[in-house]
Formats: C-alpha cells, sequence, structure tokens
C-alpha cells in the first residue's frame, strides 16, 4: 500500500514538473529573443565580432552605428503611424451606421504607402551602411556570408529530396 501510494505520489510529481517545463519552453514557430534584432542589428554584431578580420575601422563602425540610429528613429515613427492608421481603420469597421467606402480606399492607400516609404527607407540605409565600407570589405562580408550559408547545410526541402521523401504540394492532400 505505501509503495502504490509512493509510486502515485512521484508520477503525480514528476507530471506537475514536466507541465510546468513545457509551458516554460518557447511555442513552436516562436523564436528565442536574441534573434529579433533588426538586420542592421545583426550586421553591426557581425562587423564588430569580424573588425579585425574585415580591417574595419572604429570610424567605419561608429558612422554604422549612427546609421543604424537614424533607421531606429525612422523606424519608430512608421510605427506609430501605422498604429494611428490601424485606429483609424478599427473606427471605420465599428461605424457600421453609414459605410464610405472611399474613406476605405484612402485609408488603405496610406497604409500601404507607409509600408513602402519603410521598406524603402530600409534598403537606403543597407546602401549607405555598405557605402562606409570599402570594396575589400563589401566583398569579404559577401564571402562570409555565402560560406556561413554553406555552413548552415540545406533546407528541409532540399533534405527531403536527398533522401527521396518529396515535398508534396497541397493540391494532392485533398481528395478529389
Amino acid at each position: 500500500m505505501r509503495k502504490t501510494a509512493l509510486i502515485l505520489l512521484v508520477f503525480a510529481g514528476v507530471l506537475s514538473l514536466s507541465v510546468v517545463a513545457i509551458s516554460q519552453s518557447p511555442k513552436m514557430g516562436q523564436r528565442p529573443r536574441d534573434f529579433t534584432r533588426s538586420e542592421q542589428g545583426r550586421l553591426l554584431g557581425i562587423l564588430d565580432a569580424r573588425k579585425e578580420e574585415l580591417k574595419i575601422t572604429d570610424k567605419q563602425l561608429a558612422k554604422i552605428k549612427d546609421l543604424q540610429m537614424m533607421l531606429g528613429e525612422k523606424r519608430v515613427e512608421h510605427q506609430n503611424n501605422a498604429n494611428t492608421q490601424r485606429l483609424e481603420l478599427k473606427k471605420w469597421q465599428t461605424n457600421t451606421d453609414k459605410r464610405d467606402y472611399d474613406t476605405l480606399r484612402t485609408l488603405l492607400n496610406k497604409r500601404a504607402q507607409a509600408r513602402t516609404d519603410m521598406l524603402i527607407s530600409q534598403i537606403q540605409m543597407r546602401e549607405q551602411v555598405f557605402n562606409v565600407l570599402t570594396e575589400e570589405q563589401r566583398e569579404a562580408l559577401k564571402a562570409n556570408n555565402h560560406q556561413m550559408g554553406r555552413e548552415r547545410g540545406p533546407s528541409r526541402d532540399q533534405r527531403r529530396r536527398q533522401q527521396g521523401r518529396f515535398p508534396r504540394s497541397r493540391r494532392f492532400l485533398h481528395k478529389r
């Protein structure tokens, strides 16, 4: 009787601890916190880590940090505009008495324009960062990125093809 109670108590303890451990682990599809940095932040980290290898000066790193801060300010500005536009769209959706579709078209166009502006500013900032680097440094960075891609290995689909298991398309999953 005591052995059964002890076994049940141990089983209940292990079960409760496993539930806590599962709830603390990152969920499927979520990234760890250190991977949530922007592309510019990752680039700055790579450049700082490979400073000697790429022969990057402190002046170049300072200029890149300044450019990164400028992009961060623009990003905050764009996010504020996006939040305002999102609220305006919610107001339009909740107003069911009179629907003005011209207003909706205007709101959606403003939102699309804001997204486009943000993407353009990111591309321009990336070009400015690469203009800070010399041609040799850019080539070394490209070669390094290419090498890092090789070390990462094949994608899931490439592995499946190598194993003879081809990725299925959705149209074959549905019965006709």
